[in-house]
């Protein structure tokens, strides 16, 4: 499970100080925080399909609260290959820059 951006001239550790990953309860540990040099990245092995969410914790400079995105994850390699994306958008500018 990662976080990434789609624009490759901005780095989401520009923006984003960690990623809290909430996954399914059988996991240990179900609550997993990662940072920018973890590439906001964790791997588990599994098997099913749950919802996943990811908090998304950003930089005290922009003094936006955590956001939480959610998933369905799903680890079924006959329909997917056992790979399972989501697509989104968030628009951020720095409260300075907006002075």
């Amino acid at each position: 499970v990662y976080v990434r951006t789609n624009d490759e001239k901005s780095s989401l550790s520009d923006v984003i100080e960690s990623v809290t990953y909430h996954l399914h309860p059988t996991f240990s540990p179900a609550k997993v925080t990662v940072k920018a040099d973890e590439k906001f990245e964790i791997t588990r092995f599994g098997w099913g399909t749950f919802e996943v969410q990811a908090t998304l914790n950003f930089k005290a400079k922009f003094q936006l609260q955590p956001v939480t995105i959610s998933h369905t994850l799903s680890f079924d390699i006959a329909k997917n290959g056992g790979k399972s994306t989501i697509q989104g958008m968030l628009q951020l500018k720095d409260k300075q820059q907006q002075q």
